[in-house]
């Protein structure tokens, strides 16, 4: 990613910014309701976007962008059904996966809860690099 960043120091005119948005290193969360139900089991995301972090602080060290704005904001995505955010975590998140654990908590919840909806959390860094 640093050189990304050291290509977009290339291509953006002076008044411009380059915007970076990408999950924490922290773990995503299954919820049922508002309730818990465990981790999303998330392979080797974690390193990834710690990558991505260390990638807008080395750039930012070595004077390649200066850094604008930072800030971490919550990021819910909602679903109708169980399977239906499985499923999608699936396809869209590399390897991550709703591990087993999880899976089962979460359909306990949705028994005890009868009428709740699933979602996933995590935490999202933004930054606003300039030249």
């Amino acid at each position: 990613m640093v050189d990304a960043l050291r290509m977009a120091r290339e291509w953006i005119v002076p008044s411009g910014c380059v915007l970076d948005l990408h999950p924490t290193a922290g773990i995503s969360t299954i919820y049922v309701g508002q309730v818990a139900a465990g981790p999303v089991d998330t392979g080797g995301a974690s390193a990834r976007h710690q990558g991505a972090t260390d990638a807008i602080a080395s750039a930012a060290r070595d004077r390649l962008l200066t850094i604008q704005d930072a800030l971490e904001f919550d990021f819910w995505l909602h679903a109708d059904s169980l399977d239906e955010l499985a499923d999608y975590i699936v396809e869209h998140w590399r390897e991550s996966r709703i591990g087993g654990e999880t899976l089962s908590r979460a359909r306990e919840l949705l028994r005890q809860q009868q009428a709740s909806k699933v979602s996933v959390h995590e935490m999202i860094s933004a930054t606003r690099l300039k030249p």
